[in-house]
């Protein structure tokens, strides 16, 4: 099963409900009614719900994939997240940075410089984040729909894509900071592992539904059955398309 979330802050609120509906329930009146329905009715629904998110936290059963873009805002976002998740019991992460610039062209001052930020902002990369297992995958000049594409997006460029001129000089630091291995790498894991769930959590706009598609794409690819659902509120029909393309079953049907 592999969620894709709505933004973080969404997606924390929601794993936080068992505590909060735990202290309405104590402090509210027993005829009292909520948006979602009467209050005795809400113990057994914040029990089953406490035990979902107790699953959340079995590393055996769940993985927690952090979606950023490599800026310093999103890079801190998800080092947030990560240690909100942490908190509750979640630490099977993983990190993916989406739309790594690696390969600006020779002469390009405004390529030169963004690449060169990006890989200052992997420098600078938060504790929080150094030591959850990493993969990026590179800036794409294509749309990113449909099967072949999302193929190609898990595979990475053929030459590993280093960075070149004032990018390279920031990306020796950037590296000992992280380290990067492709998308790829992170499918292959999961693949080896027993079924179980993987939510891709991130702030709006860095790529959660790419990724998810792709990785879901890849388990396929190794014969599992996937189930990608996603939770994000916004109604994207590019998205829709790229998640019904991920849903296809394996034969293994595991």
């Amino acid at each position: 099963m592999l969620f894709d979330t709505a933004p973080t802050g969404h997606t924390l609120r929601l794993l936080n409900l068992p505590s909060a509906w735990s202290q309405y329930i104590e402090t509210s009146d027993a005829a009292a009614a909520s948006c979602v329905g009467p209050r005795s009715g809400l113990a057994s629904q914040r029990d089953q719900y406490h035990q979902t998110v107790e699953g959340l936290g079995d590393p055996a059963r769940t993985t927690m994939v952090l979606v950023s873009r490599p800026e310093s805002g999103a890079l801190a976002e998800a080092a947030r997240a990560g240690a909100e998740l942490a908190a509750q019991g979640i630490r099977n992460q993983r990190l993916i940075v989406n739309g790594l610039f690696t390969r600006p062209l020779a002469g390009d001052g405004v390529a030169q410089a963004l690449a060169a930020r990006q890989q200052s902002a992997l420098a600078a990369l938060p504790q929080q984040l150094r030591e959850v297992p990493a993969a990026s995958v590179e800036l794409s000049a294509a749309d990113l729909t449909e099967v072949p594409a999302l193929r190609a997006l898990r595979a990475g460029p053929p030459d590993g894509g280093r960075p070149t001129g004032r990018a390279a000089a920031a990306a020796k630091g950037a590296e000992e900071g992280m380290s990067l291995s492709a998308l790829e790498a992170l499918v292959d894991e999961l693949a080896a592992g027993e079924p179980g769930a993987v939510l891709v959590v991130g702030k709006g706009g860095v790529g959660k539904t790419t990724i998810a598609a792709a990785i879901a794409t890849g388990l396929v690819q190794r014969g599992h059955e996937v189930h990608l659902s996603t939770t994000d509120p916004a109604g994207r029909p590019a998205a829709d398309r790229r998640c019904q393309a991920a849903s296809v079953r394996g034969p293994r049907g595991d």
